[in-house]
Parts: structure tokens; C-alpha cells; sequence
């Protein structure tokens, strides 16, 4: 809490690089070598949110963003997943988060921005940009 919401966000990322990397790695090989995970996917679905900004559409994964970035980089074309919330970003005011007072109005539209736009985390896009081609 001494450090504020933003520097633990920065912290936890810096922290975790290796072992995020680590997981999608592992994952990605297991992915060539075993096939789409039927099995994992059927005990721990892909679990996503539908974003909305008037009437266009964005898909945020919710759960499974490991596995679903290993199927991504495998040329998975589709996976099955489970809508978990749509989140309209007219109605910010009724947010959990917002009305909970966790994010101001401002606050919860920039991570909305964000999410619509696909700003990735800087160590993120490393491990990324690291990928073989």
C-alpha cells in the first residue's frame, strides 16, 4: 500500500517477467506438441469480456491470456471460450470498481481505453518482440 497502486502494478510486472516468460513458453511447446488442450480448456475455459463502445465490439480474455497467447502464436484460428461480463463503456458510472470508489470515472476509462486498444505492458511487448519469427 506504501507504494501506491500504480508502483505495485510496475513492481508485480517487473517481478514476474521471467516467470510469465517462462509459463508461455512452456506452454507454447506443450501446445505444438500436444494439440489445442481439449482437456485444460474443458476444466479451465477460456473466460472473456465483450467491450462495447457504441455499437463496435472488442473481445478482452479474462482468463486463460497465457494459453490464449500460446494459440495465438501456435496459429490457432478460433478457441472455445466463455463470455463473462459485457462491459459497456456508457454505462462507467455503474462499474463496480467506480462505485465501489476502487477508480474514478476518468481512471476507469483510461483502463477501458487501454483494453479497447490493446496497450500492451512494455515487458509484455519484449517477450513478444523476442518471439523466434
Amino acid at each position: 500500500m506504501w507504494a501506491g497502486r500504480k508502483k505495485i502494478m510496475d513492481i508485480d510486472s517487473r517481478a514476474s517477467t521471467y516467470s510469465h516468460g517462462k509459463q508461455f513458453f512452456e506452454l507454447s511447446a506443450a501446445m505444438r506438441s500436444e494439440g489445442s488442450w481439449a482437456k485444460c480448456n474443458a476444466q479451465d475455459p477460456f473466460r472473456v469480456w465483450l467491450l462495447t463502445r457504441g455499437a463496435e465490439t472488442r473481445w478482452f480474455v479474462y482468463s486463460g491470456s497465457h494459453r490464449i497467447t500460446a494459440a495465438a502464436a501456435n496459429g490457432l484460428p478460433s478457441v472455445h471460450a466463455e463470455l463473462q461480463a459485457r462491459v459497456e463503456e456508457k454505462d462507467v458510472a455503474r462499474w463496480s470498481n467506480v462505485e465501489n470508489g476502487s477508480f474514478s470515472k476518468d481512471e476507469a476509462l483510461t483502463i477501458f481505453d487501454n483494453l479497447w486498444n490493446g496497450v500492451l505492458n512494455e515487458s509484455t511487448a519484449e517477450m513478444i518482440a523476442s518471439l523466434p519469427a
